[in-house]
């Protein structure tokens, strides 16, 4: 099959699967994104929302696009909160099939053996949990495929201009301002082009784009907030410092194991 027509294949799955999944995997999708941007658009109060919202340690970004996303549609008559979340569940498809098409691109031409070349394009772009989370509007699912997109980009070994790298370094802290865990692959993909593509003038400003980004991010979170803060910070202060993450519960180190073999491994994952 030509690889146009699987290509068109992912893009009908995704499709279908934002159509047909409500709800949400995690309550933070609903509580942290959805409940936030509600409080900018006079849906609920501020009683309402979780204590995260109070400790201000939850990145605006996604409130912000949530609340743009209603405004524009709301233009043309469509202000029905489930219509919305389906364009946004269709959006996070489309962000998550580009980060899926430039790692296929950049990747397949090194793998010569045709048979793992078939494979790597399969799993790609139907591995069956990836096109369920795929469809998310959720933090995770836009941090990681934005990582994906900037890595891809950085792939490429040639750029006509360093203002490229700005770029690509734009998009890194984009993906951090998603979810800030993402921080770690960020600063190890930036030591990587450091050490070991060894060139200190494009790590610059790779590093210049991150800054870019992350200013940006604590614009938006006085927006959002009324106030200046850094909720980097409070993230980090409470779930590390004041160890609020170990309210949630204590997992044992084989936890992610278990998970995996009851969530993501067939036919267990699927009944």
């Amino acid at each position: 099959m030509k690889r146009k027509y699987i290509y068109l294949l992912s893009i009908i799955t995704l499709i279908v699967t934002a159509f047909f999944s409500t709800g949400y995997y995690h309550f933070d999708e609903h509580f942290q994104i959805l409940e936030f941007a509600a409080l900018k658009l006079k849906m609920t109060e501020e009683t309402n929302l979780p204590w995260e919202y109070f400790y201000q340690m939850r990145p605006a970004i996604q409130p912000a696009m949530v609340v743009l996303v209603f405004k524009f549609f709301n233009v043309f008559g469509i202000n029905n909160p489930f219509t919305i979340t389906l364009l946004l569940r269709l959006l996070s498809a489309a962000i998550a099939f580009l980060g899926m098409y430039l790692i296929y691109k950049s990747f397949s031409k090194t793998i010569l053996n045709d048979t793992l070349k078939v494979w790597f394009l399969m799993l790609s772009f139907f591995l069956w949990f990836m096109i369920y989370n795929n469809v998310r509007f959720s933090s995770e699912n836009w941090s990681g495929s934005i990582f994906l997109i900037a890595f891809s980009l950085l792939n490429i070994k040639h750029f006509p201009n360093r203002i490229f790298y700005l770029y690509i370094g734009m998009i890194l802290g984009l993906s951090f301002l998603f979810r800030y865990q993402t921080g770690l692959l960020v600063a190890g993909l930036i030591l990587w082009h450091l050490f070991i593509n060894k060139n200190i003038n494009n790590t610059i400003f790779l590093i210049l784009g991150v800054i870019i980004l992350i200013g940006i991010g604590i614009l938006i979170d006085r927006w959002f907030y009324g106030n200046w803060t850094l909720t980097t910070w409070n993230y980090f202060n409470q779930n590390i410092l004041q160890n609020r993450v170990s309210d949630f519960g204590i997992r044992p180190w084989w936890y992610y194991i278990e998970r995996t073999f009851i969530q993501g491994i067939p036919p267990f994952s699927i009944i």
